[in-house]
């Protein structure tokens, strides 16, 4: 039998946990107390979704640990049972609206708008990009909408995007597409499959919303630019690249490839080493961005003014690009990456090539979970152990992978890695918190 039963009060972070600060991200103050019959377990019950009761046990942190399943992925909560005093209960009711109020809800409306998308097919039924541009009514239907694709077609997407509670979201004409918004929503990362006469091809797909009361310069580029893209066709394989850019948008990177293949410009220097590249970028008043010493590079940069998706054609290859910004304002640590997350991937290459997603559930000392997984081939390839360095670069101590290269943005809710799986595919995942 419970006694007095406790109630979920209020995000951690908003007071401060000091006994155990990497609980921060799903850490949750409760007051009272409760326990079975046993005297060594608590049960919380969850006054936000008025619900339900999660079983925890006490452990060594001078608090309590509870895993819970909520709409799909597995969050860990750090509990803090504080006094029932008056003060106390004032403080912790003051913290609990606050967690109220800054908790994300989703609804067709939060689709509505125009997207700018990009995406990536690897074969063997086509290689290549698609570029659409889409305009979402509030109840989710796709009109008008324009596409172009790297071997000239056009054949715009059709249809109706329905979002669930959690940022879920899927699309009428796709059966196969899954996708996630961010908790910002204005970002979309989603997998899908399509079949063509030579068999299927596996997309991954990011779209951006546009907002038109943001306008962009060539200022806007100026900076560092931390990019990861991914290429399929002719040649399969990733490029990562430190990228800085000044007021006009004179580009200068050092990129490091995966492996050899014929230099090019939007793809150079693919033969395992690093090297200097250059290229001049613009932009233009709706924040499309180009290339140019490439006719085909074509990209958007966010409202925020941090994140540039792109695709590129050299030859018969095609690349899928991400360019993060660097803030050097922003200081990172090991508490940055435990959470839970959506990860989405595609691979490229010459065995068992495909997509997945999955909840991607990171503890305090950096190890990883894939769990509620959905796979076109059936696999997944993904690290066990992360680690973020002081300057946002996301790395692996899995021995298995050890070209795996990533890195965070500077609101630490987006991160974008590549590497080489135990098969020769490159992959490109991207991370949402």
């Amino acid at each position: 039998m419970l006694t007095n039963r406790p109630q979920i009060l209020g995000l951690c972070t908003d007071v401060g946990c000091p006994k155990d600060a990497t609980y921060s991200a799903h850490a949750v103050l409760v007051y009272g107390t409760g326990h079975d019959a046993d005297g060594q377990y608590f049960k919380i019950y969850d006054s936000v979704d008025n619900s339900t009761e999660y079983k925890i046990r006490a452990n060594d942190l001078g608090g309590f640990q509870a895993y819970v399943q909520k709409g799909g992925p597995t969050y860990k909560y750090f509990v803090y049972l504080g006094a029932e005093s008056f003060i106390d209960k004032f403080k912790m009711q003051v913290i609990y609206d606050k967690y109220k109020n800054s908790i994300v809800t989703y609804s067709t409306a939060d689709i509505q708008g125009t997207w700018n998308i990009h995406s990536l097919a690897s074969g063997p039924g086509w290689n290549g990009w698609c570029r659409d541009n889409l305009n979402v009514s509030s109840s989710g239907t796709i009109a008008p909408a324009t596409e172009l694709c790297s071997d000239g077609t056009t054949n715009p997407q059709s249809g109706m995007f329905s979002i669930d509670s959690n940022g879920m979201i899927s699309l009428s004409s796709r059966p196969s597409f899954q996708g996630y918004i961010s908790k910002s929503k204005d970002l979309i990362v989603g997998t899908m499959t399509v079949t063509y006469g030579g068999g299927n091809s596996y997309y991954l797909t990011i779209g951006q919303k546009y907002d038109p009361t943001t306008t962009y310069t060539t200022s806007d580029l100026a900076g560092t630019w931390i990019y990861h893209d991914i290429v399929s066709g002719s040649w399969n394989g990733w490029c990562y690249a430190q990228t800085s850019i000044d007021r006009t948008g004179q580009a200068t990177a050092t990129r490091t490839c995966s492996s050899l293949t014929t230099d090019n410009p939007t793809f150079s220097y693919h033969d395992g080493s690093s090297r200097m590249g250059s290229s001049l970028l613009s932009i233009d008043s709706n924040g499309i961005v180009t290339d140019s010493s490439d006719s085909d590079f074509h990209g958007f940069m966010n409202k925020s003014k941090n994140l540039i998706i792109a695709t590129g054609t050299s030859g018969t290859e095609y690349g899928l690009l991400v360019m993060q910004k660097a803030d050097p304002n922003i200081a990172y640590s090991g508490t940055d990456l435990p959470g839970a997350w959506y990860m989405h991937n595609i691979s490229a290459g010459p065995n068992l090539i495909g997509w997945y997603y999955c909840n991607y559930d990171i503890d305090s000392n950096g190890n990883a979970t894939c769990s509620n997984i959905q796979s076109s081939n059936g696999r997944t390839v993904l690290p066990t152990s992360l680690s973020v360095n002081q300057n946002g670069t996301i790395g692996s101590s899995s021995t298995w992978i050890p070209s795996f290269h990533g890195f965070l943005n500077s609101g630490k809710d987006l991160g974008i890695a590549i590497q080489t799986d135990n098969r020769g595919n490159a992959n490109l995942s991207i991370f949402q918190k």
